[in-house]
């Protein structure tokens, strides 16, 4: 009978560990999905503003007048000057 005992109660130990460990692997899962998902909406949140940017840069220049005979001055480099 304590062999027998024993057995089962290693049983429900393994049995505890089992659903310890299914639970384990469920959170890990849900923590690496809320972890692929806040790097994606900060990929797109960092594309956004980089179009955002972008349109701000070109609405800027075309809503700049360019006087007669002024033109972009370049420094010795070849890169526009700042003003």
């Amino acid at each position: 009978v304590p062999y027998y005992l024993a057995e089962l109660t290693e049983k429900i130990a393994q049995d505890d560990r089992i659903q310890i460990l299914k639970a384990s692997q469920a959170k890990l899962k849900i923590a690496r999905f809320k972890r692929q998902k806040a790097a994606e909406s900060k990929l797109l949140e960092i594309k956004e503003r980089k179009e955002r940017r972008g349109r701000s840069t070109r609405a800027a220049a075309l809503s700049t007048p360019v006087e007669a005979g002024e033109e972009e001055l370049l420094d010795d480099d070849g890169e526009e000057e700042r003003e």
